[in-house]
């Protein structure tokens, strides 16, 4: 093989290397003078919170989650700390529409469910599972130097937890409700709070 081939070679994946870490969005935080905590309300939406919606949690669970929740946003709110809110969303494709996919863009379902306490007009959507997926929302903590999350809501082992995933690697420190995370059965809870933890959450509870 000739040096320009492998010079070829060596830039190609180089690119790679490149566009990878871009595209990973894991630049950890700075040190703040003056840290900032918040509280992430994850996926609070009609969908996954009504008997009848789409892709509803375990409904032995939404309850209890709603009133837990609704607590923890007002002592966060009453302390004078941010509450920021995410609705998952999918965009209306005709085969997600057509397989009754939940949270699709501009159906009810997508709406944060009406019992859930409003404190904030900082609502997020995002079109992924990771809240920092959102490039809008990472942007915010940086200006208001956030370095400590608190997260509720659902699903504790898909959104709540990639965003708490994403959060740990970019250097916040991640707190996670045990008692506020909702999902498909209990067991889906339990197995997320054994794996985030592992990873170097902390599990608090309310």
């Amino acid at each position: 093989m000739n040096k320009n081939k492998l010079t070829k070679i060596f830039s190609c994946v180089a690119l790679l290397f490149y566009l990878s870490s871009c595209a990973s969005g894991t630049t950890k935080i700075e040190y703040y003078q003056n840290p900032q905590k918040v509280l992430l309300v994850i996926d609070m939406q009609i969908d996954y919170l009504t008997e009848d919606g789409k892709y509803p949690i375990e409904i032995s669970q939404m309850d209890n989650l709603i009133t837990t929740v609704n607590e923890i946003i007002n002592e966060f709110h009453n302390n004078d700390i941010k509450v920021i809110y995410f609705r998952n969303i999918f965009t209306n494709t005709f085969l997600r529409t057509l397989f009754n996919f939940p949270v699709i863009e501009g159906t009810p379902g997508v709406e944060i469910d009406s019992r859930i306490n409003i404190v904030s007009e900082y609502i997020f959507d995002k079109y992924s599972g990771s809240a920092f997926s959102n490039i809008e929302f990472e942007d915010f903590l940086i200006q208001n130097q956030i370095n400590e999350l608190y997260l509720v809501g659902v699903a504790a082992d898909e959104c709540v937890y990639d965003t708490a995933l994403a959060g740990l690697k970019r250097g916040y420190i991640v707190n996670f409700y045990a008692n506020a995370v909702g999902a498909k059965n209990d067991r889906n809870i339990d197995r997320a709070i054994s794996r985030i933890n592992e990873k170097g959450a902390n599990i608090v509870y309310h």
